[in-house]
């Protein structure tokens, strides 16, 4: 299964925060939205290895992590 159906369609493009956390990302790399930290709420991207070029070419193997839970009735 590709990286993109494993995430789904219904993500968009989200400029950086401010220029101080700029240097964190680079130009067309995929980032992953976080949890909000109690103590940082402003974190909410982490970036990853991979870049839009990655996808669209599909030369790399991607693994998405994706992980699911049961919820208790």
């Amino acid at each position: 299964m590709s990286f993109v159906k494993q995430v789904g369609d219904g993500g968009r493009l989200v400029p950086v925060p401010s220029l101080s956390e700029a240097d964190k990302y680079q130009p067309l790399s995929l980032v992953v939205k976080k949890k909000r930290c109690f103590l940082f709420p402003r974190c909410k991207f982490t970036s990853t290895p991979f870049t839009l070029k990655d996808i669209l070419l599909g030369d790399r193997e991607i693994s998405a992590g994706i992980s699911s839970y049961q919820l208790l009735n």
